[in-house]
């Protein structure tokens, strides 16, 4: 990406953060592995047994979100960094951003009027 390239690199692998969705793809597998064992172990379980399963269900959902919400909590924190850096770059270069926005919406036009062309 050469618009970016006045950044330094350390910057923006700070700003992402690919570990935090393998976290969150990892643990909703892990999760719905332990929900898929909890099902089957309830379907033959009665009484006491059934209201064991329960309550590790609950500690599972309770735990699931609190890992998901950690990983998130990380995500939105790096939107937030990578805002910024998009903030400072704007205001370092106005002109190539207004141009780069110019040129996006002029092809983004052209390719929409090409297409109604073609219907």
């Amino acid at each position: 990406m050469a618009i970016f390239s006045h950044f330094k690199k350390s910057k923006f692998e700070q700003a992402s953060n690919p570990q935090a969705y393998e976290e969150i793809l990892k643990e909703f597998k892990h999760f719905m592995d332990d929900a898929e064992d909890m099902f089957h172990s309830a379907t033959s379980a009665t009484g006491e047994d059934l209201l064991k399963i329960k309550s590790q269900f609950r500690q599972r959902v309770r735990s699931a979100k609190e890992r998901v919400g950690n990983a998130s909590n990380s995500i939105i924190k790096q939107a937030y960094k990578t805002a910024d850096l998009t903030n400072d770059y704007v205001h370092q270069k106005p002109w190539t951003a207004i141009g780069t926005g110019v040129a996006l919406s002029l092809l983004a036009g052209y390719l929409l009027s090409t297409k109604r062309d073609t219907q």
